[in-house]
């Protein structure tokens, strides 16, 4: 181990663009998709408070024995463990739904001039977290462990900093590979992972074996 500390922000800093295209995307359809994404997020909002708090639902189902067969049907579909099919559902709703808030505050401080409140921007992010807790716990991987994966894939994709060519040219199959943890042509993710980031062989195999519980294997 080189002793270094893996500091997530720091790292993801690294593959971050410090480019603005404006010439590139219309306003006022950026503005429109913005409306569109909100409103979306506000109808899975209405989903996840029914589903995970028992509130009425504006739709009501054909029937309670009905809509349940078809739930347990998705359910199992998304992981043979009922329960943790519903946690896996309630995390990624969840991200979902404070992602639309948060784009929301963004969307009122550009377009209603209000100044972007960042108190709320905290509280947001807080709360993304919890249901990111929630996933990872359900998938079955360790928090900080997606951290490492994630800057790892993005090493392979970005080797010295950001550039538009490397992430306008992906190579998926390598990216894929450092996602499932295999060694790449360089071996750059193993390598990241168990060493220049910090990252023990226990926690990498700690993530191996989520992955394979989270496949049934």
């Amino acid at each position: 181990m080189t002793g270094l500390t893996f500091d997530y922000v720091a790292e993801a800093t690294l593959t971050l663009s410090n480019q603005f295209h404006t010439d590139k995307v219309n306003p006022g359809a950026f503005v429109t998709r913005m409306r569109a994404a909100i409103s979306a997020g506000d109808a899975l909002d209405e989903c996840k408070k029914s589903l995970f708090y028992g509130r009425d639902f504006k739709i009501p189902p054909p029937s309670d024995a009905e809509a349940d067969t078809i739930w347990r049907e998705m359910l199992t579909a998304l992981h043979p463990d009922p329960k943790t099919a519903e946690h896996i559902l309630h995390g990624v709703i969840g991200l979902a739904t404070e992602a639309s808030e948060l784009l929301e505050a963004v969307y009122k401080a550009m377009t209603k001039n209000r100044a972007l409140d960042l108190v709320n921007v905290v509280e947001e992010v807080g709360d993304a977290k919890w249901y990111m807790a929630v996933l990872a716990k359900a998938c079955g991987f360790a928090w900080g462990e997606d951290e490492a994966i994630n800057i790892a894939k993005l090493r392979a994709r970005f080797p010295n900093a950001f550039t538009e060519h490397d992430a306008n040219n992906r190579n998926l199959a390598t990216e894929r590979t450092v996602l499932e943890g295999g060694p790449t042509d360089s071996d750059l993710a193993r390598a990241r992972l168990a060493d220049n980031l910090g990252i023990t062989e226990e926690q990498r195999d700690k993530a191996d074996r989520g992955r394979k519980y989270f496949k049934g294997e």
